[in-house]
């Protein structure tokens, strides 16, 4: 039980002690009324499998996309595509599925992001080694997202 929710459920028992139980009712359906109702933000997992796709989305959602690389070669994805009036990017960590570290094993890169705009955009991401400008990426990464209310 969240602090907003014991505080509302100590005002209901309040009330209900000193106006009975036809105050309490018509308070609630008061609040039922002008109160907007709580929006709950999905999370989707985006990963290479998903490379190409459409998916549908509602503005808020959080996205986490999880591509792999391998570490010590020197290759990094990247951006190449990111509209930031659509979409914001939240959060950026690594994680690997050994204990320790393994020198070039491998390692999962987690990119949040949240909807911000309705429409149709895309992201983009490459991957290449950033000091090879001129090189042609190793990989391509691209979803397109579908946003809506």
């Amino acid at each position: 039980m969240t602090r907003l929710d014991k505080m509302f459920f100590e005002v209901v028992m309040k009330l209900w002690s000193f106006f009975g139980k036809g105050m309490i009712l018509i308070w609630v359906l008061i609040c039922m009324i002008c109160l907007p109702p709580a929006q709950a933000n999905n999370k989707m997992r985006i990963s290479w499998n998903d490379n190409g796709r459409e998916i549908t989305l509602k503005r808020g959602d959080l996205v986490e996309i999880l591509l792999e690389s391998r570490g010590a070669s020197g290759y990094l994805w990247s951006f190449t595509g990111l509209d930031p009036e659509y979409i914001e990017i939240v959060r950026e960590e690594t994680a690997s599925d050994f204990e320790e570290t393994v020198t070039g094993g491998p390692v999962t890169h987690i990119w949040t992001l949240r909807t911000r705009k309705s429409g149709l955009t895309e992201i983009q991401m490459s991957y290449t080694r950033p000091w090879e400008e001129r090189k042609a990426a190793a990989d391509v990464f691209a979803v397109r997202l579908r946003i809506f209310r």
